[in-house]
């Protein structure tokens, strides 16, 4: 999962009912402001179930949700997620970084590059540490992910190259590994998505050599070409007559019909 798609679902998740419910009790007998307190104490409470006391903090996420009357609690509660950063459990401790990744401080931000980078302890699993930075914009953090995308394992690369996807500077590494032949699909299909946030131009450019290169392989060139369609920067940059022309003849010479689909798709959107 995306970095940008991650921080959506927690929003959502967090945001759990309408805004509507903003009074201290919910109209369905949930947790309200009122218990908020119970709910900081329950989090941090070692003896109690893992499960509830991640359900507590999932709990105060969802009343502390663009809802004002919370600010009162907002310094107790961030006191008690960095507390919980190094709690004996992982669940718990994954529920802590999640919550203060949207408002990434100094230190949770040292905290989880130390932690990926193998610099310090591991305090949550290598490809969470890599997601939350890739929502983090601070080029200390790029720098870790950069790092993570040439030494990490498989699922930690693609979270990697995923949350390089925002940083222009990353295109060249981005660009590499999506035009490596040694590289796995997977890997870029992840670098080429990528690669068309960090630079449309160079992404463009890039998915056009590709696509006519019958040595290239099918599900990359039909993903490729795919995501261009769909991105109205960088398909400006492609509509070329010998272009469209070449792919008439890669349609008649594959027979990947996922990239038969791809090129009748781009060529209607180039009408």
């Amino acid at each position: 999962m995306d970095p940008k798609t991650y921080r959506e679902e927690m929003l959502a998740k967090m945001r759990g009912v309408e805004s509507a419910e903003s009074s201290a009790v919910a109209r369905d007998g949930r947790a309200g402001l009122d218990d908020v307190d119970a709910l900081m104490a329950k989090a941090k409470d070692q003896k109690a179930p893992v499960q509830e006391r991640v359900q507590a903090i999932e709990e105060i996420n969802r009343i502390a949700f663009d809802l004002k009357e919370f600010r009162k609690h907002n310094a107790d509660y961030l006191k008690v997620l960095k507390e919980l950063r190094t709690d004996k459990s992982s669940k718990v401790r994954s529920a802590a970084f999640e919550r203060l990744s949207l408002a990434m401080d100094h230190e949770t931000r040292n905290m989880l590059q130390h932690s990926l980078s193998g610099e310090g302890t591991s305090l949550v699993p290598d490809m969470m540490a890599a997601t939350l930075l890739g929502m983090d914009d601070h080029a200390s953090s790029r720098d870790v992910l950069r790092e993570a995308v040439e030494k990490g394992d498989k699922t930690v690369r693609r979270a990697a190259l995923q949350g390089l996807a925002s940083d222009s500077r990353s295109a060249d590494v981005l660009e590499r590994i999506a035009t490596d032949q040694n590289e796995e699909a997977e890997m870029r299909e992840a670098a080429t998505l990528s690669l068309k946030t960090a630079s449309p131009k160079r992404f463009a450019d890039m998915v056009q050599k590709i696509v006519v290169d019958p040595a290239e392989d099918d599900r990359l060139r039909a993903t490729a070409l795919s995501s261009l369609a769909h991105s109205t920067d960088a398909l400006n940059r492609v509509k070329s007559k010998s272009f469209l022309s070449r792919l008439d003849e890669v349609s008649k010479e594959t027979r990947s019909q996922a990239l038969k689909a791809s090129i009748k798709h781009l060529q209607s959107r180039s009408e």
